[in-house]
């Protein structure tokens, strides 16, 4: 078979095309590091990569997730301490002031300090994080609890929220209550944590009237009251704990997927560099032959 010039032409116009688009690459490759940009640079590094991708996704959207429970779940826990205080210091209150031998003007001082704990006891019970109220259930955005007053002193407490369990998906197939609920009956206690507002009232009562008996009486009910808030909170911090752990865990897994994403994607600078001066090299030695190939002058045809 007969080479005609022509034929030499098009190899090595096609050589070139194809070293050039190569070079290019490479520089693209040198540039940012990458050695995918798109699926025919390789049909199954990409299909891995765009797995790994998703797989990130995933896993960030899990770990936004804990970190929102987190910071919420943070806030009701230390509103609970706030409360079991609350009712600690009437409990103290309650037990100086049981007996009898305190007169008037003691009940009337110790009467305006429980008067003070209802009124900060109801601004515990309206915490808000990043304007949500926390205690209200799926009502974020409506007071929690709206006091009722009678004669410039509070009664009770009106809960306005709804009984809505805020679950978040923190890991596959895993959900965690973010939230906790005052207007529920702890198991194993007579009473639920949010009626002991009530039961500061009882108290403020019993020592303005100077009745030793309902002052008395007051201390069973403070108590039951502090054990279901002690135990909301440990609850809450149990939840805490676990939301920790996820987190852990699931930060190690995202740095693993983004290391083998790495791996998957990326090229090492120094290779990069190395491959693209062969290139370069490959390229220029492709133009010399390409120079090469005819180097007549219109006198040689003129001979």
């Amino acid at each position: 078979m007969r080479v005609t010039n022509q034929m030499m032409y098009a190899d090595v116009l096609a050589n070139l095309q194809l070293h050039g688009k190569k070079l290019a690459r490479l520089q693209v490759e040198a540039g940012d590091g990458k050695k995918l940009h798109m699926p025919s640079d390789n049909f199954v590094a990409m299909g891995d990569a765009l797995t790994l991708r998703g797989a990130i996704q995933s896993n960030q959207t899990y770990l936004n997730n804990i970190s929102t429970a987190r910071e919420f779940l943070s806030a009701s826990a230390t509103s609970l301490d706030g409360l079991s205080t609350i009712i600690q210091s009437g409990l103290a209150i309650a037990v100086r002031a049981a007996s009898d031998t305190f007169g008037r003007s003691e009940r009337d001082t110790y009467s305006k300090q429980v008067d003070n704990l209802v009124q900060e006891a109801v601004n515990v019970l309206n915490t808000t994080h990043r304007e949500q109220y926390v205690f209200g259930g799926f009502k974020t955005t409506t007071v929690a609890y709206s006091a009722v007053e009678v004669q410039k002193s509070i009664t009770a407490a009106k809960y306005n929220g709804d009984s809505g369990l805020r679950k978040v998906e923190i890991e596959p197939g895993q959900t965690l209550t973010m939230n906790v609920l005052l207007n529920q009956e702890v198991s194993d206690l007579k009473i639920a944590p949010a009626r002991m507002l009530a039961t500061l009232v009882n108290l403020r009562e019993a020592l303005r009237k100077g009745i030793a008996p309902d002052v008395s009486f007051q201390i069973g009910e403070l108590q039951g009251d502090l054990d279901a808030t002690v135990r909301l909170v440990g609850e809450a911090g149990g939840r805490l704990a676990r939301l920790t752990a996820t987190q852990e865990r699931l930060e190690k897994v995202q740095i693993g997927l983004s290391n083998t994403l790495q791996t998957a994607e990326d090229r090492p600078m120094a290779q990069a560099v190395l491959a693209l001066k062969q290139e370069e090299t490959v390229y220029q030695a492709a133009l010399a032959t390409a120079g090469a190939l005819n180097r007549n002058t219109l006198f040689d045809y003129l001979r």
